[in-house]
This record gives structure tokens, C-alpha cells and sequence, in this order.
């Protein structure tokens, strides 16, 4: 089970023996202190000793205080034997020979870590800088980039396929689905398991442009598929959605493709709506935002008062004159933070107050924890705010009123209790 264990996560684990690296005495500090049988150390220019056998195991850092307080021309400024900086470090990297094929890799990985456009390797600026370090690297085409990148992409899914199939424990997956901003809809796919170490490990499998209707028997269709690329239909533990309506068909429509592909599999599990676990921060999040749209105001009606018009807003539709204090603050830091002159007079507000000179936060619907920070610095901007808006005909008919303020500091203690579950949760 080597692989299982080594090949799939991209970290390094380095260990180090702790008693060995103590034994070193690397510090500048041993050099003027001697180590006593008891378990101190004694200053060799006084008396003063330090326990290095107690809870500092050999901690310096009380006896290079001591020399520096004590003792300063007894210490060499210029050591020879401090640590060395990255750029120490990379002066005394031995040179190897250059390689066209190291350098493609390198350059590949770059570009995919980064998140560049292929055109980089294409753009004037780009290819001066390299020639600066080297004239022999031969720099590829876009559209060979993209090949490369494809190739390590069948590699790399090649491994994970391979480690996936040797695993002896069940798979549990997750799956969300996104709109991008240009309208295209993916659908991404996350295998997640436990090692006979008890190591927790996760890989993205896929990620997909979904085509047509995004119904939940589409999305089985390309859950199903993906599975069975990679062979681990019959692995299959739990799945995990939010509670989007067309989850629910999802898991019927995956049930029955499922079952029934796996039918003759002794290997395998009977799928059933038991095996579906909805995601508990999904949950919390529809709760929170369901508490938070019931905070109704009454607004004026006969003064030229409407709160702008915003997806975002916790609105509800059939009210005609009530919305939300969230919505009421929302656009009262709305106003501030779309005003280079509004945020200079904020700023400017909080020195004279001796408050924080921090920006308010504007929060989105689609994350609750968002508004409980974008509540919780209103509250702390609060005389600041009510300042610049006392004489801001626009900011003044939005700021909150004292009981509004008031309702927010309990809604604020409200959501901490939320946000310090989901941390524990998640």
C-alpha cells in the first residue's frame, strides 16, 4: 500500500529527530555558556545559569538575551555559522547542465500553478526575461503548451486511477455544481477517503462542462460516467450534496444507474437515499439566511426612500414597504465603498475617533459568514459611520437608527455562534 499512501498527495513529509537536531548546539549561544551535570547552563563570563533540561529543552533564547544584555563585545557580530537565505541557497545550487526537457516541465507546471493563459509563452516581454537567464532554452508554441498540458493531464488521472484500484477501503464523494460567468456550467467531483493509517486523503476527479438542462438526471449521467472511467463504481460509500432541488433527482436517477450496473458486483453496495448526506454547512447557511431575511423595517412611505435593487439583497419579493436592516446596511456601506471621497472621509472619521482605520466589509448572499463580518466591522465603525453621515445627504437617509444598531449587536452575537460551529464543523 505504498502508493496509496505516498503517491497521490504532492506533499513532502520530512521528519526530523528532535534529540539530534538538540545534540547539534548549533546556537551561537554554546559558545559562551558550558553545560553543567545538573541541567544548566552557566555564563562563562558570570554566574548566571539557565535550565536547559526543564520545559525550554534547550531552548537559547533566554541565554542570547543574556549575552546580548550582558556580554555584547563578547559576541562576534559577524558570524560565520548563522542560517543561510534563500538567496544564500540558491547561489550554492550546483549548476546543472541545461535541459530542454526539465525546462518544459518547469515551465508547464508554472503556467498551470499560476493559472497563466497559454499566450504567455507567446508575449514579447515573456521571452526577453528568459533570455536574460538562458539562450538555450527553446520556448514552445501556445498550442503546444496546451498538448503538454493535456499529456500531463492523462498522466496524472492515469496515477490516480491507479491508486484509486488498489485501495481496500470505500470511497465517499462530494459534487457541486458552478455557473461561470460567461454562463457555462461545470460540474466538479471530489473522491475522498480514509488510509489504514488513518490519514485523511482528497483528489479533485473531475471537472466538467455540463450541456442542456442541468437537471439532476444530467448530472447522474456524468457522476456515473466519471466513475466508471475510473473504475470504482463498486468503491462507492456515501455521496454528499447541498440541498438543491435537483440533487433529490439526482440520487434517484444515480440509485437506479447504480444499482443496476452494479447488480452482479459482490463487491459492491446497494446505493440507497441513505447513502446521500446533505452538506451540513449548506444547511446552516439557508438556516442563517432564513433568520436574516425575517429582520423586517418599515420604510418610509411617502419620502423619496428605496433601497437599490440588488440580487444579492435578503428582499422579499411581496413586500412593498418592508425590507430587511441587513438590506438597509448592506446599501449603506454600499454608498461608502463605491466612493473614493465617502472612504477618504470615513478614514478620516476613525483617526479623529481613535477607531480602527479598517474598510467596511460588503458580504454576498451565497455566504452568510460574509454578513456576519460585514455586520460585525459596521458595528465597530458604528461612531464612525453615524459621523460622515450626519452630513451626507445620500448616507444619512440609510443610516440605521438606534434601535437598528441595536437589533445588530444581537444579531451579531447570534451569527458568532454560527461562525464558531462551522469553524468546528468545517
Amino acid at each position: 500500500m505504498e502508493m496509496e499512501n505516498n503517491a497521490i498527495i504532492s506533499v513532502v513529509d520530512i521528519e526530523v529527530d528532535a534529540n539530534e537536531t538538540a545534540d547539534k548546539k548549533r546556537s551561537v549561544a554554546w559558545q559562551h555558556f558550558t553545560v553543567l551535570d545538573s541541567g544548566f547552563s552557566k555564563c562563562n563570563y558570570c554566574s548566571k545559569t539557565y535550565n536547559v533540561a526543564g520545559k525550554s529543552k534547550g531552548s537559547t533564547t533566554n541565554m542570547l538575551k543574556h549575552l546580548n544584555s550582558k556580554h555584547k563585545s563578547k559576541i562576534c557580530t559577524d558570524r560565520t555559522d548563522k542560517q543561510p537565505t534563500i538567496t544564500d541557497a540558491l547561489k550554492k545550487k550546483v549548476k546543472r547542465p541545461f535541459s530542454q526537457i526539465r525546462f518544459r516541465q518547469k515551465l508547464i507546471k508554472w503556467i498551470i500553478v499560476t493559472n497563466q493563459a497559454h499566450r504567455i509563452v507567446e508575449e514579447e516581454t515573456f521571452l526577453e526575461l528568459l533570455a536574460e537567464f538562458s539562450d538555450e532554452a527553446f520556448i514552445p508554441k501556445r498550442d503546444t503548451v496546451k498538448a503538454d498540458i493535456m499529456k500531463a493531464y492523462i498522466e496524472m488521472k492515469k496515477k490516480i486511477s491507479e491508486i484509486l484500484s488498489i485501495l481496500s477501503c470505500r470511497l465517499s464523494f462530494t459534487h457541486d455544481c458552478w455557473t461561470s460567468p460567461n454562463g457555462i456550467f461545470f460540474l466538479g467531483i471530489t473522491c475522498h477517503w480514509i488510509t489504514e493509517k488513518w490519514e485523511y486523503q482528497s483528489v479533485l476527479l473531475d471537472f466538467i462542462q455540463l450541456k442542456g438542462k442541468h437537471t439532476g438526471i444530467n448530472i447522474a449521467d456524468a457522476f456515473m460516467n466519471t466513475l466508471t472511467d475510473f473504475n470504482i463504481t463498486s468503491k462507492i460509500l456515501s455521496i454528499t450534496t447541498d440541498n438543491a432541488s435537483n440533487n433529490d433527482t439526482f440520487v434517484a436517477s444515480f440509485t437506479d444507474k447504480h444499482n443496476e450496473l452494479t447488480l452482479f458486483d459482490l463487491n459492491s453496495i446497494t446505493f440507497t437515499k441513505d447513502h446521500h448526506v446533505r452538506c451540513f454547512a449548506h444547511i446552516m447557511n439557508l438556516s442563517v439566511q432564513s433568520f436574516l431575511s425575517s429582520l423586517l423595517i418599515s420604510l418610509p412611505i411617502n419620502e423619496d426612500f428605496e433601497l437599490e435593487a440588488d440580487p444579492e439583497d435578503y428582499v422579499e419579493p411581496n413586500l412593498t414597504n418592508h425590507g430587511t436592516i441587513i438590506s438597509k446596511l448592506r446599501n449603506l456601506i454600499k454608498k461608502i465603498r463605491v466612493s473614493p471621497q465617502k472612504l477618504q472621509k470615513l478614514s478620516e472619521a476613525c483617526k479623529i475617533l481613535s477607531i480602527d482605520d479598517v474598510k467596511p466589509i460588503i458580504d454576498v448572499k451565497t455566504r452568510w459568514n460574509l454578513t456576519f463580518y460585514m455586520i460585525q466591522r459596521a458595528v465597530r465603525l458604528r461612531n464612525a459611520i453615524t459621523t460622515i453621515s450626519a452630513i451626507d445627504k445620500d448616507l444619512k437617509r440609510l443610516l440605521l437608527e438606534e434601535s437598528e444598531w441595536e437589533a445588530m449587536n444581537s444579531v451579531m452575537i447570534i451569527l458568532s455562534k454560527f461562525e464558531k460551529a462551522t469553524k468546528h464543523e468545517c
